[in-house]
């Protein structure tokens, strides 16, 4: 645009020479000319400002390293064409944190609708957000301009692998849990025991409907079972930074996403009783959902993928510990090398298994150590296809 204008006046400053230094009509004529059509420019410009209507779409979900396709929706309602449409895009990964900006060129006719398509692959999962920060209308010259902050936004959720976890459950571990907890029983999802038979409600899980007895009566009949702590799980992710310390590398946060997701869909396919859990910085708060199935879970990715990892005074454990509220018999912890307060004193009796994650891992370092299992971007599936608990 500063091209645009430089030569413009070049121009102007040349065709008032040559009238000045010339008797000619001809050079009446250009500077006449020339005027008009810098009065033109502008005035088309004022014409057209407000005037474009411009959005932003996704397809909503895919996975990594997959196409995404993203459309801007633009509607000119102005009879002038406008010739050149700058829209300037900033792309955030609420996951990873990765921040870039992208400017989209279009031309769109007078009266005219028009949608441009887009691609975006990322090799990192998390939620993108995508928001139009500025739209840029320039005139046929690209002498003039005028912008409008749309503050258009969409999400694309980008998916991570997933693989099947072979779980261990050790034998160390299964007595150890036998013997403190299988006195606490409460009404819950266990088959182990009946306690009685009530009317469906909305949170029940589905795997306890008595059908023989739903077959009889107009109402959905479910099963009260015993819950026995001691197969209950509770995953938990790391979103805290220790204060003074740099983000973790996307790679590394993509790897700790890939092993939450995995360990718990795992866990639910050998049908334990889980929970999950991550500290939602946004909201301030602990967050704990109990999942029932595969299903439930897939339906609860739009919310952890928009998770942010931020810098905070105490980790996710040091919330959890706060609550004074048992829910489980055992945790996965999934940690990283930058996450405050990995190396916290537990309770002894709290059965905890640690994955923490790093981003390289040196020749002479032991895969399990004091600290937990480590594990890294590169080995996230190899690690956790021998996990024990």
């Amino acid at each position: 645009m500063l091209q645009s204008r430089i030569q413009m006046v070049l121009l102007l400053l040349f065709v008032l020479l040559f009238y000045v230094f010339s008797d000619s009509y001809f050079a009446l004529f250009l500077l006449v000319a020339s005027i008009v059509i810098v009065l033109f420019l502008g005035m088309s410009i004022l014409m057209i400002k407000n005037r474009l209507v411009i959005s932003i779409e996704t397809v909503g979900t895919v996975h990594k390293h997959e196409e995404g396709a993203i459309y801007l929706r633009a509607k000119n309602h102005s009879f002038l064409p406008i010739a050149k449409v700058k829209c300037t895009l900033s792309v955030r990964n609420l996951l990873t944190g990765e921040k870039r900006k992208q400017h989209v060129f279009f031309a769109i006719n007078a009266k005219a609708r028009e949608r441009i398509d887009l691609e975006m692959v990322s090799a990192y999962s998390g939620c993108i957000e995508l928001r139009i920060e500025q739209v840029t209308c320039y005139d046929f010259m690209g002498v003039f301009s005028t912008r409008s902050e749309p503050k258009s936004m969409a999400r694309l959720f980008v998916l991570p692998n997933t693989f099947l976890a072979a779980i261990d459950l050790s034998e160390a571990n299964v007595e150890h849990r036998d013997g403190v907890m299988s006195a606490a029983v409460k009404k819950g999802s266990d088959s182990s025991e009946i306690f009685g038979i009530k009317e469906y409600v909305p949170g029940d899980n589905v795997k306890q409907i008595h059908w023989k007895l739903t077959s009889k009566f107009d109402d959905v009949i479910v099963k009260e079972l015993s819950e026995t702590v001691d197969h209950s799980f509770l995953i938990l992710l790391e979103t805290s930074i220790s204060p003074g310390r740099k983000r973790e590398a996307p790679a590394v946060t993509d790897a700790m996403m890939e092993a939450f997701v995995s360990i718990s869909n795992s866990l639910l396919q050998y049908e334990h009783v889980i929970s999950i859990g991550w500290f939602d910085h946004e909201s301030n708060h602990l967050c704990i959902e109990e999942v029932y199935s595969v299903d439930h879970f897939i339906g609860l990715y739009s919310r952890f993928l928009q998770i942010q990892m931020l810098e905070s005074e105490q980790s996710v454990m040091r919330h959890y510990l706060n609550m004074g509220e048992e829910i489980c018999s055992h945790i996965v912890y999934i940690t990283s090398e930058q996450a405050g307060g990995f190396a916290e004193d537990w309770p002894s009796e709290l059965e905890i298994t640690v994955l923490k994650c790093v981003e390289s891992l040196p020749d002479d370092r032991e895969r399990l150590t004091a600290e937990g299992t480590i594990f890294t971007p590169n080995n996230v599936e190899e690690e956790l296809r021998q996990l024990s608990i």
